[in-house]
């Protein structure tokens, strides 16, 4: 009887061995798929939002508590004056101060099409007036991701670039090493 346990215990020890080794496995393709495919998948999305008029920012600075938090990343989607709306979240760009998101809070018809835009941030005690033409480009903020803009601003950088550049590498060695390991067991 002993002799028999003993082998159910060593055949329990190999079946947990061979589970372990099988989850490990699956655990490595899928972080390597998931290595190669979100990127890819990123990049498509990227490019399919910029191509139907929408792209996304990473939002800094507090003028817009609580609505946007500092470090939000923004989905904008393209529009022209007769689409804004009092009460939207609109990008505007200037010159001196680059992109500013704020909500609208007025707007006055001033001469050829023009529009006089007065814009607050939700947490400012001021408020700024753009003019808008009919061939200006301005945004209107569709979605906001927490924290998403600080994402977009590290992936804007030389060290997101390699960090990229090394897991391709680390996935192309580890589909090689895998591809060794499976034509060593098939020869023994």
């Amino acid at each position: 009887m002993s002799e028999h346990r003993s082998f159910r215990t060593r055949l329990k020890s190999v079946y947990h061995q061979s589970s372990r080794r099988e989850l490990r496995r699956q655990v490595l393709r899928g972080a390597l798929i998931g290595f190669l495919l979100v990127p890819i998948l990123f990049i498509c999305f990227a490019s399919g939002a910029l191509l139907f008029g929408y792209r996304f920012t990473g939002t800094f600075g507090t003028s817009m508590e609580p609505t946007l938090h500092d470090g939000d990343m923004i989905w904008l989607k393209r529009a022209n004056i007769a689409e804004v709306k009092i009460g939207d979240v609109a990008t505007f760009s200037s010159p001196e101060l680059g992109s500013i998101s704020h909500r609208v809070l007025g707007m006055e018809p001033v001469s050829g099409g023009r529009y006089l835009v007065e814009t607050k941030g939700d947490a400012n005690l001021i408020s700024e007036y753009w003019v808008v033409g009919p061939d200006d480009t301005m945004y209107i903020v569709v979605r906001s991701i927490p924290l998403g803009g600080y994402v977009l601003d590290f992936l804007d950088t030389v060290y997101a670039r390699i960090l990229l550049i090394c897991i391709a590498i680390a996935a192309l060695v580890a589909v090689r090493v895998r591809q060794g390991r499976t034509k060593a067991s098939a020869a023994s």
